[in-house]
């Protein structure tokens, strides 16, 4: 009797930071992803590992505003929830 195939799992995500993204319009959302998205961000790419553990604190924090979400969405920082894992 044959073995079974294993499916070849799920892809990586893709890389955020590779993707060129669309310059923003409102000086409003502009200002909100520099003094919170970008710092966030910085932290997450940090090699410390302290830095990144407060910054998914961070993240889960600040993901409640619909605004900030959107721009966490946009940077592909988190995924849709009808996004399948």
């Amino acid at each position: 009797m044959g073995k079974a195939r294993r499916s070849r799992g799920r892809e990586n995500r893709s890389d955020p930071i590779a993707k060129p993204v669309k310059p923003l319009s409102d000086p409003e959302l502009i200002k909100l992803r520099e003094t919170t998205v970008l710092p966030v961000l910085k932290d997450l790419q940090s090699p410390d590992p302290k830095s990144r553990t407060a910054a998914a604190g961070a993240i889960a924090n600040i993901v409640q505003d619909a605004k900030v979400r959107r721009l966490l969405l946009r940077e592909q920082v988190i995924l849709p929830q009808s996004h399948p894992l």
